[in-house]
């Protein structure tokens, strides 16, 4: 079934390759808190800013 799935999904696995993940993986998110990510980016410099 997976490999199916796999298939069907348009995956990008090499022919003969079934994938060992499991069929539901846990994911916990956060969201960063945009303010506090305008007062970091305002404390660095410009040669900093454009490093990145």
């Amino acid at each position: 079934m997976v490999r199916e799935m796999q298939l069907e999904k348009g995956d990008s696995l090499t022919e003969g390759y079934t994938s060992e993940l499991w069929d539901f993986a846990c994911i916990n998110v956060t969201q960063n808190n945009l303010q506090e990510l305008k007062e970091i980016w305002s404390q660095w410099d410009d040669e900093v800013k454009q490093i990145l």
